[in-house]
């Protein structure tokens, strides 16, 4: 057989029944980012100081499993709005399957409508203060005086986070009931002596 090419008919179909063999699956591609980095920079005027970091990841593959339990029909849980958008007899040309409590044959079956390009930025950072001037600090014998607030984690940008998503997932790139990165908003006071 060496040398040899061995050639497989595929059948594609749209019909899950007719789904017989691991012959019929397709690679559609992996989690593993084409780009990602980030961008930080830090700003003085009079005073007042910003600074950002944000971390972006272009291309690669999500599955978002999270989504797909939540466009199924299960008693108990919680659906996502789009679900509003399922097929019914008066809006046959849905984007979604009909509404089905076989959640196993339906909806909850792994499937390419659930696959995702995963890019992504996210405000990561941000850092805003002000320092009171010198000659307003030195009557009260402070070195320096502060005040700021920072967030972390305020904005994502793309598909996942339309879904209400994280798309920062571990390298095999599907979602499994991960609570998203966390939204923090701080503020802070720096005295120095």
């Amino acid at each position: 057989m060496d040398g040899e090419k061995i050639l497989v008919d595929r059948v594609l179909t749209e019909d899950l029944n007719e789904l017989t063999s691991d012959d019929q699956k397709q690679y559609l591609g992996d989690a593993i980012p084409k780009i990602f980095g980030g961008l930080t920079n830090s700003f003085y005027y009079k005073g007042i100081d910003l600074s950002f970091m944000i971390y972006y990841s272009i291309g690669g593959k999500l599955y978002d499993g999270d989504y797909a339990q939540m466009m199924a029909y299960r008693t108990g849980f919680s659906m996502h709005p789009d679900m509003l958008e399922a097929w019914s007899p008066e809006n046959r040309d849905a984007k979604f399957s009909r509404l089905s409590s076989a959640y196993s044959n339906t909806m909850g079956s792994y499937t390419s409508k659930f696959l995702y390009d995963n890019s992504f930025a996210r405000l990561r950072n941000l850092t805003i203060g002000y320092s009171l001037p010198k000659d307003i600090t030195e009557k009260f014998l402070v070195n320096n005086l502060r005040v700021f607030i920072q967030g972390d984690n305020i904005l994502t940008v793309g598909n996942a986070a339309k879904r209400g998503t994280d798309p920062e997932q571990s390298i095999s790139g599907t979602t499994d009931n991960r609570f998203p990165a966390t939204k923090s908003i701080s503020f802070g006071l720096q005295l120095n002596f």
